[in-house]
């Protein structure tokens, strides 16, 4: 959401979107790579789909599934970062 609000004029104010519909202004905008893309709806399908929803109980995430949780995340979060509205303009 912080990324899209420095970036993009979106129709809507970005913390009424879904995360969803905020990773697809990235990426229609050509703001995020394809890796970053995939990366993003990973997390988010483990984030919400298995956890969150509760398809896998607690106890059934692995910890090489939490590990790369955290190392997706934080990878994500060093990019988004560093993307500015000059940075969109660019490319």
């Amino acid at each position: 959401m912080n990324t899209v609000k420095r970036t993009y004029f979106s129709p809507e104010y970005p913390p009424y979107n879904s995360s969803l519909k905020n990773i697809i202004l990235l990426n229609d905008t050509g703001t995020i790579d394809l890796d970053t893309l995939n990366s993003l709806k990973e997390l988010r399908e483990l984030r919400n789909n298995k956890v969150v929803h509760g398809q896998i109980p607690d106890e059934n995430i692995t910890y090489s599934e939490a590990i790369k949780y955290y190392d997706l995340s934080k990878k994500v979060t060093r990019v988004l970062k560093n993307i500015t509205r000059e940075h969109n303009r660019i490319r």
